[in-house]
């Protein structure tokens, strides 16, 4: 605003004084014609002090201005109020949603020896199937976050007699998505020993799914009691 009042004095101290004058002075209105109130303003009060202009009628179109920018301000604070009124009750409305719908989002991170286990997430869903997922974190209800990797001890034994020696070891932590707090987190560890390292994985980690599976069910059915 400061700069738009010294640019607009600039151009009508260039201005010869009595001529030009009434030419800007149209052009104020113009602007307010447009409603472009606060940059009118600004205007009419550089033709009240640099111009041979009736002083009073500035001062009615100034008035003018102020009213108009002060309805302006009323007009956008009761927009702005009505639009968060309509985002807060469009919020309640999908937490409510989500609450009944009772969805629930999985996330898994799981890796082999060598490469990502991407089966661990079709598997852990298939243990559940008495409830209704959701792919989108934002429309659950509860939040199941499943991170697992495979590891490999080896042993003079295990390695004399050919067997791999495979652990996964796993963390399960379970949000409620409404309210954000962490109501369920566990450590997981599971073993097999086979020759086929690749079975010897697989086998481990149906071992954990199973267990934390189980878990998952027991503990959200009782949270939607």
């Amino acid at each position: 605003m400061k700069r738009i009042f010294i640019i607009l004095s600039l151009i009508l101290l260039s201005m010869p004084m009595f001529a030009d004058g009434f030419q800007y002075f149209d052009h104020c209105k113009k602007l307010y014609k447009n409603s472009r109130y606060e940059e009118a303003k600004e205007g009419f009060t550089l033709c009240r002090v640099y111009a041979e202009l009736n002083n009073s009628d500035m001062d009615v179109w100034i008035a003018k201005c102020d009213k108009a920018i002060a309805v302006k301000k009323e007009q956008a604070k009761i927009e702005a109020q009505r639009i968060a009124a309509a985002r807060k009750i469009a919020f309640e409305e999908h937490q409510k949603q989500r609450r009944e719908k009772n969805l629930i989002y999985i996330s898994t991170n799981a890796r082999t020896l060598t490469a990502d286990y991407s089966s661990m997430h079709s598997a852990i869903k298939g243990n559940m199937q008495q409830f209704h997922f959701s792919d989108k974190e934002i429309d659950a209800r509860w939040g199941v976050y499943i991170t697992a990797n495979a590891r490999e001890q080896i042993s003079p034994f295990t390695e004399s007699q050919g067997f791999h020696n495979i652990y996964v070891d796993g963390v399960v932590k379970i949000i409620d998505l409404l309210s954000g707090e962490i109501f369920f987190e566990k450590e997981y560890s599971s073993k097999f020993n086979q020759t086929n390292i690749s079975i010897a994985v697989r086998k481990a980690y149906d071992k954990i799914v199973d267990e934390m599976s189980s878990d998952i069910v027991v503990k959200i059915d009782a949270s939607s009691l």
